[in-house]
């Protein structure tokens, strides 16, 4: 699709944020052309945060936005599901500072988007072209970005642990394949890191259940 999107009305949603057992209220609201994926934090008189690299403050355990020191953490699922969907321009209005976590996984935000419709505008989508390689690696993490005319993801995990261990998965990412494939696919953790976790002010909105 060649041209800019967004939804085609409002839909909501609420639970748990998974670190701060904090309820939330998340709403995704259609927006024009050019305004990109904001976060509106309701609580906060609409302080807007943009999903953008300059706003990333951390990546550890969840990826968390700032902006002028007001924080929005654990938005890595909805913004999974909105990239994938193809939507290029949404408020999403939250009054807690992390999103529910939900079922853990990305499905619940693909059947958001399911019931909110997609719309086409008349602006033209830009995108980033990758021309050459980039690679970056941090002790066993590994990571490259390579030129294609499609979104081609391989990825490789080893856990050493029996209920896990090693797989992989290759796959064209789009709207079908991620919501059949990648979106069920839920966040977990191993009971040995959870005292650990705790102490560290993190998953105060999980347990075992």
């Amino acid at each position: 699709m060649s041209n800019q999107t967004t939804t085609q009305r409002p839909v909501e949603t609420e639970g748990v944020g998974l670190h701060t057992a904090v309820k939330s209220h998340l709403r995704l609201v259609p927006a024009p052309a050019d305004t990109g994926i904001v976060f509106r934090r309701v609580d906060l008189d609409n302080f807007e945060i943009e999903a953008h690299v300059r706003n990333v403050a951390r990546v550890s355990y969840a990826t968390s936005l700032m902006k002028k020191g007001v924080l929005l953490s654990t938005t890595e699922h909805l913004l999974a599901a909105l990239y994938s969907c193809g939507v290029d321009n949404v408020y999403v209005e939250i009054d807690a500072l992390e999103l529910p976590i939900l079922d853990g996984s990305s499905l619940p935000f693909i059947e958001m988007l399911e019931r909110a419709g997609l719309r086409r505008l008349r602006k033209r989508r830009r995108f980033l072209k990758v021309t050459k390689p980039l690679e970056f690696s941090e002790g066993d993490r590994h990571i490259g970005i390579y030129p294609a005319d499609e979104f081609h993801v391989r990825c490789f995990v080893e856990y050493d642990h029996p209920a896990v261990g090693a797989q992989e998965v290759e796959v064209r990412v789009g709207r079908e394949s991620f919501s059949r494939m990648l979106a069920p696919a839920r966040t977990f953790g191993f009971v040995r890191d959870f005292d650990w976790m705790r102490r560290m002010g993190l998953i105060r909105g999980g347990s075992l259940s």
